[in-house]
């Protein structure tokens, strides 16, 4: 079970880490860098003994300066113990403004000690229990303030360059159901921040995506949640893949790029390597889910395991095909097929269950979907809105392959019109 919940947040946020779009602060430009660390006790730098010692901002501040620049980190207003609420409150003050309004880099880590209020904790005996309905509704609340204060901060500096990290592991030497539970919450929280933060305009720094959740080399104190100097350092690395991360050199030019970068700056698609998207080939059933499963809300239990024979626990987009499984938007059956290429078809039909969506007003008919197929309610709803539509001869193409333009194009345009994701904007 450990192996699985590694693999599947690495899975969820490596796909975050490789899509900075807009430019970083290049040490080429300027010399002198104003810095300011937001949030709680991991961006003020408590390490594992419970003193205040070096953190991931000090690291990210000495590697900046290795480069030749001059930093003025300021980590006076991140606050141990406080909440998303608390750092929200705290942007009305004049000399956090001030601050704000001078800064070319902002850290932000904030959310855990959300968490953490609502859990009952019993680390001398090994022990974390919560309730599922409040953590989820304190979760909500959560990424809820997580986007206004990355939307704040955009409002006081629209030039500054924000990055919002999540957290390491701090239970790794918790056992057994105990441990399984605290990882999946930690996960569905993890990822709640990052999206929450990007969706605002701040870019998703994941220290989860390097080391996992095997962190016992980073949190050697069971009894303190916080990490060791090896463990901010490893947050700075993390800080690091983001900040130095090239953009997509592909889609210039490209029918979908509107809609590529559109997912990509928030951070629900993911590049083929760090500097191509790679638009026109096939996109697999797994990426699909890959891709859905970073979009639309999830509840926050670990899944029953499908029983997929060709998709073990170890596949990289386990977690995404097992929750959509749940979900209902793929269905049961002996094999998965997750290599092969998501037809047209399935994709009218993952996309309409995925997002929900209603007949639109638009006449839609095609040539080669027969009354009866089992597609044709799928396809015609999504013709109906304008979200896809056939070919110039009069044929859907129910069995031709998707490519990755064409599936991400369907999902902006859903994007843009569901009123549920009006969040996602910052409005």
């Amino acid at each position: 079970m450990k192996r699985f919940l590694k693999r599947s947040i690495v899975s969820f946020v490596t796909a975050l880490l490789l899509l900075s779009t807009a430019s970083n602060v290049a040490a080429t430009e300027q010399t002198v860098m104003d810095y300011v660390a937001l949030g709680d006790s991991i961006a003020k730098g408590v390490t594992a003994n419970g003193d205040l010692g070096l953190g991931y901002a000090d690291f990210i501040e000495a590697e900046l300066e290795a480069r030749g620049m001059t930093v003025n980190l300021n980590k006076s207003f991140a606050v141990p113990g406080y909440t998303s609420a608390q750092v929200l409150a705290d942007l009305n003050k004049p000399e956090i403004k001030e601050a704000l309004t001078k800064a070319e880099l902002v850290t932000l880590s904030v959310g855990a000690n959300d968490m953490l209020q609502i859990a009952e904790i019993d680390l001398a005996n090994g022990e974390i229990s919560f309730d599922l309905k409040e953590a989820q509704a304190t979760l909500t609340k959560m990424a809820e303030n997580v986007a206004l204060i990355v939307g704040t901060i955009k409002t006081i500096n629209p030039e500054a360059e924000v990055y919002i990290t999540d957290y390491i592991f701090p239970f790794p030497h918790l056992e057994g159901e105990t441990y399984d539970l605290t990882a999946g919450m930690m996960e569905q929280m993890n990822g709640a921040i990052l999206a929450a933060g990007a969706s605002a305009g701040a870019k998703p720094v994941s220290v989860t995506s390097l080391i996992g959740f095997e962190t016992k080399d980073y949190m050697p104190n069971p009894q303190n949640v916080h990490p060791n100097e090896e463990g901010y350092k490893e947050m700075a690395e993390a800080f690091f893949a983001v900040f130095d991360a090239p953009a997509f050199v592909d889609v210039k030019g490209h029918w979908a790029e509107e809609a590529i970068m559109a997912l990509a700056k928030l951070n629900v698609v993911a590049g083929v390597t760090d500097t191509k998207f790679m638009p026109d080939r096939i996109i697999t059933r797994a990426e699909a889910a890959a891709l859905l499963f970073r979009m639309i809300p999830m509840t926050m239990n670990i899944p029953e395991n499908p029983g997929f024979k060709d998709v073990s626990e170890d596949h990289p987009h386990y977690m995404a095909i097992a929750k959509l499984v749940e979900a209902g938007v793929f269905s049961k059956a002996e094999t998965f097929n997750p290599e092969a290429p998501l037809t047209r078809a399935q994709l009218a039909k993952i996309v309409t269950i995925a997002f929900q969506v209603k007949a639109g007003d638009r006449a839609a008919s095609f040539t080669d979907v027969r009354e009866g197929y089992w597609a044709k309610p799928y396809i015609e709803i999504l013709a109906s809105n304008g979200y896809l539509s056939g070919y110039t001869n009069g044929r859907f193409g129910i069995g031709d392959s998707t490519t990755r333009a064409q599936f991400t194009a369907v999902v902006y345009r859903i994007y843009r019109d569901i009123e549920a994701y009006r969040f996602l904007d910052g409005k």
